[in-house]
């Protein structure tokens, strides 16, 4: 009994030593922590397994709508399938950063029109208002578009985010983290935890789309991506009609995203200074990457929330890319194509410019380049 004991001690210590290394040791020295997360090759179910309320939905999923299961004659977009999402978290009923549902939808055609293969899921309570505008958009072409309806529910049993809902919250109303952002205390990552959990959702959605849907339909890419689906907000910064992606541009072996501007003196990335300062260098509205890297994505991405957690923080999407490209996935292509150039510079038009080619229409009519944080889709 004495020895279980100081095993026992032993086991307790030793955690602790670890816990107060990546807490407080690690931010303070900008250790890197590829050994403390390595990058292993496992299945995304071993993640987060199912609980018992979720034995009915969990890796399931129910079609609303499915066109054109087969290889499209453009040859292009054979080669990829992109995931979207459309769930409703209440922002047509902010006080700031507003944006109502019928807005969201104005910006749907406009992605359905792009030559790409798509996955959405969509919110049940929209489905009466998407599914037209799907079948009309995409009836007489022959890509790949598969509508999948979800609930919260569904997101919960097959998302960690949404699983991890309640520690969000808890840290988004923690004093210590009102108090790093108190400067920007009205924006949606730092105050909306639905807001926050869709956008780490993406890549638990391809990853579902990957492992379990194109499997179903016996699909093979690829490549597999992520694009917002309000993502068009604008005409200018959509590529020619008819244009198509280009996967033979892209680096073989990376995840590829816009990045806004150069990382400057960012050779020790510390996630509590971004928190304080919210400087935005990657624009996560799209991103693709080959097949075999996206599990090992996912895997180092998950790990990434974990730390942000134990640090007392969370942040959207882009402030976890930011983390991850200095800490344990190295594995990425940074274009700088501002917030919305990654599609243009990629189709197989390309771009005069390595630049933002979105603009926004000002008052009188004019054209002016964006040079703000991106429009979230």
């Amino acid at each position: 009994m004495a020895k279980l004991m100081r095993l026992s001690l032993a086991a307790v210590t030793l955690c602790l030593l670890l816990y107060v290394t990546i807490r407080h040791v690690a931010p303070s020295v900008g250790l890197h922590l590829r050994g403390v997360f390595p990058l292993q090759s496992r299945p995304a179910a071993s993640l987060f397994p199912p609980t018992a309320e979720c034995s009915q939905v969990y890796q399931h999923y129910t079609t609303s709508l499915l066109l054109n299961a087969h290889h499209s004659s453009n040859q292009l977009a054979n080669d990829y399938m992109f995931t979207t999402a459309f769930f409703d978290i209440g922002r047509g009923s902010w006080a700031d950063y507003q944006r109502s549902n019928d807005e969201y939808l104005l910006r749907l055609p406009r992605l359905l029109q792009q030559n790409l293969p798509l996955v959405l899921y969509v919110d049940e309570r929209m489905l009466d208002k998407v599914l037209p505008m799907v079948l009309h958009k995409r009836k007489n072409t022959d890509l790949y578009t598969h509508v999948i309806s979800i609930n919260q529910q569904w997101l919960t049993c097959n998302t960690l985010p949404f699983r991890n809902l309640d520690m969000t919250t808890a840290v988004l109303r923690s004093e210590y983290f009102l108090q790093l952002v108190q400067d920007h205390a009205d924006t949606p990552e730092s105050n909306t935890p639905l807001y926050i959990a869709i956008n780490h959702a993406k890549v638990d959605l391809v990853m579902f789309t990957h492992q379990v849907v194109l499997n179903a339909t016996n699909q093979q890419r690829s490549w597999l991506g992520w694009i917002d689906f309000g993502f068009f907000h604008c005409e200018h910064c959509m590529p020619t009609p008819g244009k198509t992606l280009d996967v033979s541009k892209l680096q073989p072996d990376a995840w590829t995203c816009s990045i806004m501007r150069p990382f400057v003196d960012l050779a020790a990335y510390d996630p509590v200074s971004n928190i304080r300062q919210a400087t935005v260098y990657i624009a996560g509205a799209m991103w693709l990457a080959p097949q075999p890297l996206i599990q090992h994505f996912q895997h180092a991405y998950h790990h990434a929330m974990t730390y942000f957690h134990s640090l007392g923080i969370d942040d959207d999407d882009q402030g976890i890319y930011q983390w991850m490209y200095f800490n344990n996935f190295s594995n990425m292509s940074l274009p700088i194509t501002g917030s919305k150039g990654l599609l243009r510079w990629y189709t197989d038009e390309g771009c005069e410019k390595n630049t933002d080619e979105c603009y926004l229409r000002t008052e009188d009519g004019r054209d002016k380049q964006e040079h703000i944080k991106p429009d979230d889709g």
